[in-house]
């Protein structure tokens, strides 16, 4: 019998029960729920610009209609998505993972399912709003459930590789969008988002369980993580524990004030630099860069072509991260692709005239940014304690979104001012830059920390 169950009333630790198992079914499961999760995430939040040439089409105005105004229906999601990070993830600690992200889910289908039926730009950005409450409200969530449930060895990969679910839903918009649009309209697009949600959280409400970890902290729930601790392991006989402890113990009983307390403050300020930063060029770029290489002679379509070999190289630079990680940890796998995603920004901008070259480049560069935006996830999961991570996550991702809203409007300004693609490209690499002394900030306090423990 393994040794962390070889007396009766000794307490089990949960923490070290869960992070030392080995990868099985269950892991795996519960990775592919979330991934889903993440797929629709990414689906949602680019389903707007999908739509916008149709869109205008039927009601006769311009698409600058659609973005013109800081609160518009093309950013309306990104401000739900705000609220819903940093909202959603303070219930998830307070009330548990499993209930928050089924209520997100629904709020997000319902969300969809209702801009089909818009006639008015404030319907439109209301209804945009609350879809990303929704799934703003998701991707913290499935982050800290995913974190929590696989075992610490391969935790970074592994939540890593979920994260990739939200490039692969931009994709499986890029893919299914034109056949949705010819077939159905733009409220095809919705339609397929909202009822595709729906069914997963079906999926989420019969097949996920409550974290282990959260249950720990919780009375009465012996029984039923007795039964969830034989799921996701059969190596140990967890049938005569009656006791349950974890590691993760502190006295602040709000998760809000746990990022504030505990020498804890100055690692949220660093990791929030982080995410603004990330969150910034993972949109600048997605965003504006078919307008500048439009700006510098390259066609419409063709400027649209090495979007997608960027956002491709993101599945292979997620899982490549995410390996890395596992082996040296999120925080020290970043200080070598962080400088690599400014280089190859840099060099965007330099090869932007030699179109083959610009290709290659445009593919190796989406592989490190987008992969460095999903390697903050691991990274701020490891940083909290059960009862704040999910809370964590969720006020970076929300103070992130600051750098994604700014993206396009510091992006228009550039196209007024005629940078150039060059200008672009270079503005674009100084972001990983902001990131690198913000984990090197974060990392010095790391320290610090554990020599004051």
């Amino acid at each position: 019998m393994n040794k962390l169950a070889d007396k009766n009333g000794v307490p089990l630790n949960v923490t070290e029960y869960v992070e030392s198992a080995l990868v099985g079914g269950f892991h795996i499961l519960m990775m592919v729920l979330c991934g889903l999760v993440m797929i629709m995430d990414g689906f949602d939040l680019i389903s707007m610009g999908m739509v916008v040439p149709t869109l205008s089409d039927d009601w006769g105005v311009q698409q600058a209609v659609f973005s013109r105004n800081i609160v518009s229906p093309v950013s309306a999601v990104l401000f739900g998505v705000i609220l819903g990070s940093m909202g959603a993830g303070y219930l998830a600690d307070k009330y548990g993972r499993r209930p928050i992200i089924i209520i997100m889910l629904v709020l997000a289908a319902i969300g969809m399912l209702l801009t089909t039926t818009i006639t008015t730009l404030n319907e439109l950005i209301i209804y945009r709003f609350f879809t990303g409450i929704g799934a703003g409200g998701s991707i913290p969530i499935a982050i800290a459930i995913t974190s929590e449930f696989v075992p610490k060895k391969h935790r970074s990969l592994m939540v890593m590789t979920m994260y990739t679910g939200a490039p692969l839903g931009a994709s499986l918009g890029g893919i299914i969008g034109p056949t949705l649009l010819e077939q159905y309209g733009w409220q095809g697009i919705f339609y397929f988002g909202g009822f595709t949600q729906l069914v997963i959280a079906v999926f989420i409400l019969l097949l996920l369980p409550e974290s282990a970890k959260f249950m720990a902290r919780q009375s009465g729930k012996e029984e039923k993580l007795r039964q969830l601790l034989t799921r996701i392991r059969q190596d140990v006989n967890v049938g005569a524990i009656t006791k349950f402890t974890f590691t993760e113990v502190s006295a602040v009983k709000s998760s809000i004030k746990a990022l504030f307390t505990e020498n804890r403050t100055k690692l949220t300020l660093a990791l929030w630099l982080i995410f603004l930063g990330m969150q910034f060029v993972l949109f600048f770029v997605s965003l504006m860069m078919p307008a500048y290489l439009k700006s510098a002679g390259w066609s419409s379509t063709d400027a649209l072509r090495p979007l997608g070999f960027y956002n491709f190289g993101a599945l292979f630079g997620g899982i490549g991260i995410g390996i890395l990680a596992s082996r040296i940890g999120p925080a020290n796998s970043l200080l070598f692709t962080l400088p690599a995603s400014a280089i190859l920004l840099t060099v965007l901008g330099i090869v932007v005239d030699q179109t083959p070259l610009f290709f290659a480049v445009a593919f190796f560069a989406g592989a490190i940014t987008i992969g460095n935006g999903m390697a903050l996830a691991p990274l701020a999961a490891a940083i909290y304690p059960t009862q704040a991570r999910s809370t964590g996550i969720g006020s970076a991702l929300g103070i992130g979104r600051g750098g994604s809203i700014s993206a396009p409007y510091i992006g228009a300004i550039g196209l007024t001012a005629a940078w150039g693609a060059h200008g672009f490209f270079f503005i674009a690499a100084v972001a990983p830059v902001v990131c690198f002394i913000g984990l090197l900030l974060l990392m010095l306090f790391l320290k610090q920390n554990a020599i004051s423990r």
